[in-house]
């Protein structure tokens, strides 16, 4: 039988809260190099604000979506709520749809 190991380092010390949010992870400009190259509308989008959640999925704050797909900051555990729609039809098959290219965060990723 084989045998998966798997490795979690946490580097966060406080926790997730209102007061921390804002310390923890500072809000970033959007108009950064990160972003250069990109549609204006899509820069744009980078805005709109999520949901920030502490480890047992409570809403604690808010932040930037740019803020929230940062690896970095996913790598200091941010946690944002999100969701999926799954659509089947009545021969139990599965929409897919593929992202633009476009797209600043997850570009030509299937969904």
């Amino acid at each position: 039988m084989a045998t998966t190991t798997v490795t979690v380092t946490e580097t966060r010390t406080e926790p997730m809260t209102a007061d921390t949010i804002l310390r923890l992870f500072p809000d970033i400009d959007t108009s950064s190099e990160a972003l250069s190259g990109h549609d204006e509308e899509q820069i744009r989008l980078m805005d709109e604000v999520c949901i920030v959640l502490d480890d047992n999925d409570m809403p604690v704050g808010k932040a930037s979506k740019k803020l929230c797909h940062l690896m970095s900051n996913i790598d200091k555990g941010l946690l944002h709520r999100a969701f999926s729609v799954f659509l089947f039809n009545d021969k139990n098959e599965l929409l897919l749809q593929q992202r633009a290219s476009e797209k600043i965060t997850f570009p030509d990723m299937w969904t």
